[in-house]
């Protein structure tokens, strides 16, 4: 459960979220969460959640990209890419395994650990 508190509105009490995996500051105006198999977003001023996609394989960990308007996620083995403005995902690598990506924005570097052909380790993607 993720809890949300207005500064001006305190007295309020929090907005709250449940079920959440992972989430990615989206903007000023909303953040991007997983429940696990979806992947919304959630609108601070209207404390609403719209979803933006569903998969049928367990979502682990989320990476917004605002410079370049893409989301990337992962599964057990799958890095996956979601491009906001065609609204496709594409798979970037299937491997036995893939853990903690995270995203080099500066250097378009993509890390994480994975298991690929039985060799387990840090691995670097360049993101273009």
């Amino acid at each position: 459960t993720l809890y949300l508190f207005d500064q001006k509105k305190l007295t309020n009490g929090p907005m709250t979220i449940m079920n959440i995996n992972s989430w990615a500051l989206y903007n000023s105006q909303a953040l991007i969460y997983t429940n696990n198999f979806e992947i919304y977003i959630f609108n601070f001023s209207n404390s609403r959640s719209d979803l933006i996609t569903r998969r049928s394989e367990k979502i682990n960990d989320i990476i917004w990209n605002s410079e370049g308007n893409y989301l990337i996620f992962s599964g057990d083995d799958t890095l996956n890419v979601f491009d906001f403005k065609n609204r496709n995902t594409t798979l970037l690598l299937k491997a036995e395994k893939i853990n903690s990506p995270a995203l080099d924005v500066k250097n378009d570097n993509l890390y994480f650990w994975a298991k690929i052909n039985g060799q387990e380790g840090i691995y670097k993607m360049i993101m273009q």
